[in-house]
């Protein structure tokens, strides 16, 4: 069983990063459509357009589960999608500490999603 830990506002340093990877199946589409309706249903290995909400999913469940972890609130993203994710492809997943604002205890993060090379 995995065994969740959030850091604390005052443990959080800039630079500070988490990351996870996964491989995007053609279900995880699947789910996503049914469930959003913003996204259309690709052959089974065509790459995926229109992802923005697949890539906000991943960064708001990062945040939630690893940097800083359960309780945290995603307040504001941005998401640009430079090219169509490839499905059964590992896609990694990051974010990384730019700054933190004491004045409503905001931690700014860089996020980035990568496929293969």
């Amino acid at each position: 069983m995995r065994t969740v830990v959030n850091k604390t506002f005052d443990e959080i340093k800039p630079g500070d990063s988490a990351s996870v990877q996964r491989t995007l199946q053609s279900r995880d589409v699947r789910a996503w459509e049914v469930a959003f309706g913003d996204v259309a249903a690709p052959a089974e290995s065509a790459p995926l357009h229109g992802t923005a909400g697949i890539v906000a999913a991943l960064l708001t469940a990062l945040v939630g589960s690893t940097l800083p972890g359960p309780g945290s609130v995603v307040r504001s993203i941005t998401v640009q999608v430079k090219a169509a994710l490839p499905i059964d492809a590992v896609i990694t997943a990051k974010i990384v500490v730019r700054e933190k604002r004491a004045d409503g205890m905001l931690v700014i993060l860089d996020f980035q999603c990568t496929g293969p090379a």
